[in-house]
């Protein structure tokens, strides 16, 4: 619905190839990872205010992870955003990411293809943005 402020979707698509480099120095005890990814946004000429277009975003990932025990493991997170500016009508939203956080997060296998996560993230830099702090619980079961 273009006059509601609030949309359940964005009548556009994006597309985000990712590459992942994993490194495990001791037969899978610990592992250092590496994930590279660019997002890419169509156009949405169906915006409230005209059209919405926005710049591909680049965002890194490393995580170094080490089990504690034979469910347990954890990890030391970094992360990075940059670029996605977004523009109405061809006007600059000036809203472009450039956000270095960081994170631990402890993982826990309680039963077969069961999972529970715990995740803290941090902002450690964002210019002209709210630094944020969250805290994720994440309960799953794979079938």
């Amino acid at each position: 619905d273009p006059n509601s402020a609030v949309n359940a979707g964005s009548n556009r698509w994006s597309f985000a190839p990712l590459v992942n480099y994993s490194y495990t120095p001791d037969k899978g005890k610990s592992w250092l990872e590496l994930y590279v990814k660019s997002t890419f946004f169509t156009n949405n000429n169906k915006y409230r205010l005209g059209t919405l277009s926005q710049d591909p975003q680049l965002s890194l990932e490393f995580h170094a992870s080490t089990d504690i025990a034979p469910r347990f493991w954890f990890a030391v997170d970094l992360y990075y955003d940059s670029g996605g500016q977004t523009s109405v009508n061809g006007v600059s939203q000036n809203n472009a990411a450039n956000t270095c956080s960081a994170g631990a997060t402890l993982n826990y296998r309680p039963w077969h293809d069961g999972k529970l996560l715990l995740q803290y993230k941090e902002t450690l830099s964002a210019p002209g943005e709210a630094k944020t702090r969250s805290l994720t619980v994440y309960l799953a079961q794979l079938f």
